[in-house]
């Protein structure tokens, strides 16, 4: 999934306004280490002069780029916020490049899972470029395609395909159907319909981006590599396990360093160990299970994210389920509780990595710290209705029925039609009747 343009990912402009001029020649040269510790000392310089003005701002903004860019998101996220914090009273025109530095500071969110933020900092950089060039112009597109991502990782489909079907047409009418830019959005609303279900649909739109981008690139990049994998993704999603190891390979040729094709050749592993699982292979399994753990730590080693501290956490589970020596399981079990930790780490407001280690919690009888878990998941994702549904059934196990009702009748506000909340309440409900005695019952 590619984000708005920006340095080094076919942008037409610079990131961020000028902080200092080395750091941003290193930064467009992509010497990104570089960069981080010449924008370090443009931002000691400019918080020495005043820790508040726009150019401590810039150079926040900018070291932020270079902590991002690194993988260092934490510290960019920090850099972000600050950032924001000091230009909140500023947020009308004062910058002529606000909106770079806003798709950039989005970026940063959706990497954390910070979703909603995401959003909001956006639809802001959408409005002024929609001012500042025009509704159709090239920057709106890059704004709509961004937007079209955010939705892409909330799960809302409708507000991600709209979002990637008007930047297209944008695309095309501005720059024509076969030009780099066109490509990476044809590569994510193909991403979105594989999400979708909508497998065939995917395939023929980012065959469409491939044939584009070898054409640009030469068969070669991280641009080919991320089309290349989301084929395999396709692939993958209905079980056609050689196809998709094939795209996947093919992306790492064309690009060594795109570890999400990494990530996927684990998680192709992991699938044909749950196969081998499923036919009493055991012994199979382990083996595959083995290269999938290795291929997930491999990418955690090189690009540390939560998609692969949170697989790598299940490969681990899943041979739990194999292995017999008791002190084998302990200590998988142990590196997998490690594993879910460092992807909250990585992404605290992101609710996925807190519900798998509730789960797992609950499944050892730590009862208590599944509750403070998935509490703290509905903290970071107030919207996400099964998150209550889970909640409330740790309740219930825990014999709080009072607490376990209004839990599940919470669920319902938000999704009156969840069938799996309505029939635990029923349940309940039904549960707490038989045990009421008749009036007059001794």
């Amino acid at each position: 999934m590619r984000f708005v343009s920006g340095p080094g990912r076919e942008g037409r402009r610079r990131a961020p306004g000028p902080a200092d001029e080395s750091g941003i020649r290193s930064y467009e040269r992509g010497s990104y280490a570089s960069a981080e510790e010449s924008f370090k000392d443009a931002l000691e310089s400019a918080q020495a002069a005043d820790p508040e003005s726009r150019e401590t701002e810039r150079a926040l903004y900018w070291l932020a780029s270079a902590y991002y860019a690194n993988g260092k998101y934490a510290e960019a996220e920090r850099s972000m916020d600050r950032a924001r914090e000091i230009g909140e009273v500023r947020l009308s025109s004062e910058f002529a490049d606000l909106d770079l530095m806003l798709d950039r500071q989005a970026e940063v969110y959706v990497e954390r899972g910070r979703y909603l933020e995401a959003e909001a900092v956006l639809l802001q950089s959408l409005r002024i470029k929609q001012k500042k060039y025009g509704q159709r112009s090239e920057e709106v597109a890059d704004t709509l395609n961004g937007l079209g991502v955010i939705y892409y990782h909330a799960d809302d489909f409708d507000h991600a395909e709209s979002a990637f079907a008007q930047a297209l047409r944008i695309r095309r009418e501005k720059l024509g159907p076969d030009h780099a830019s066109t490509a990476t959005i044809q590569n994510n609303l193909g991403a979105l319909y594989n999400k979708m279900g909508k497998h065939e649909k995917a395939y023929n739109l980012l065959k469409r981006a491939l044939t584009t981008r070898k054409k640009i690139d030469g068969g070669k990049g991280p641009e080919v590599a991320a089309t290349l994998d989301n084929i395999g993704n396709c692939f993958l999603a209905i079980g056609d396990l050689d196809q998709a190891q094939g795209y996947y390979q093919n992306a790492l040729q064309a690009d060594p360093d795109y570890w999400r094709a990494s990530h996927n050749l684990a998680t192709v592993d992991y699938r044909r160990a749950e196969l081998d699982l499923g036919e009493g292979d055991a012994v199979r399994a382990a083996s595959y299970l083995n290269r999938a753990i290795n291929g997930y730590r491999g990418v955690v080693e090189k690009a540390p994210n939560p998609e692969s501290f949170t697989d790598l956490a299940a490969a681990l589970l899943k041979l739990v389920q194999i292995k017999k020596n008791p002190e084998t399981k302990a200590d998988l079990v142990k590196l997998a509780e490690q594993c879910y930790e460092r992807a909250i780490d990585l992404a605290p407001r992101d609710h996925r990595a807190y519900v798998h280690l509730a789960f797992l919690r609950f499944e050892q009888g730590k009862k208590r710290q599944a509750l403070e878990l998935f509490d703290r998941a509905i903290a970071v994702a107030p919207h996400e209705s099964m998150l209550y549904y889970f909640k409330a059934h740790v309740l219930e196990e825990q014999g709080r029925e009072g607490e376990a009702l209004m839990t599940y009748e919470a669920c319902l506000e938000i999704a009156p039609c969840q069938d799996a909340c309505r029939a635990g309440r029923l349940s309940l409900l039904k549960k707490r009747a038989e045990l009421t005695p008749e009036p007059g019952e001794s």
